[in-house]
């Protein structure tokens, strides 16, 4: 089974809806991957972030019928040297904000990551960073599908 990882500030928001739905995806068209999430900052974001999931995330699993109550309930994970060893790709949420954390922390993997630009930010009228994830996991999960 390969891993894909995703990284966010705070493993409360991003980077857990994107674990969620590409192992929803990945598990429905039996393509042997597997994603886990951790955050860059997590210290630092707990302090604004209650409990394990943001609402607005578990809204919209809700809506597309993905995740268990378990999924759901495990607190932010902290990223470590050995979950970003132990992944075949990882994939940060936003470049400008994720890159300098992992210079900080882990400067030997800021080139080995993928970086999208998802904004930590609401769902909105004018964005939608779960749609943009959305569209991000389309694009990974057919790459990861082709033969």
């Amino acid at each position: 089974m390969k891993k894909v990882l995703f990284l966010c500030t705070g493993n409360y928001y991003r980077s857990r809806y994107a674990e969620m739905r590409f192992n929803h995806a990945a598990s429905q068209r039996e393509l042997g991957w597997r994603a886990s999430s951790s955050g860059l900052r997590v210290d630092f974001e707990q302090r604004w972030n209650p409990g394990p999931l943001s609402a607005d995330a578990a809204t919209r699993l809700d809506e597309h019928g993905v995740g268990s109550p378990s999924d759901r309930t495990r607190m932010p994970i902290d990223t470590t040297a050995e979950l970003l060893a132990a992944a075949d790709r990882v994939i940060a949420l936003q470049d400008e904000e994720h890159r300098p954390m992992l210079a900080t922390r882990f400067p030997e993997w800021v080139e080995r990551v993928t970086y999208w630009d998802v904004i930590d930010t609401p769902p909105g009228e004018r964005y939608d960073p779960l749609d943009e994830i959305d569209r991000h996991l389309t694009e990974l999960i057919e790459e990861i599908a082709q033969p």
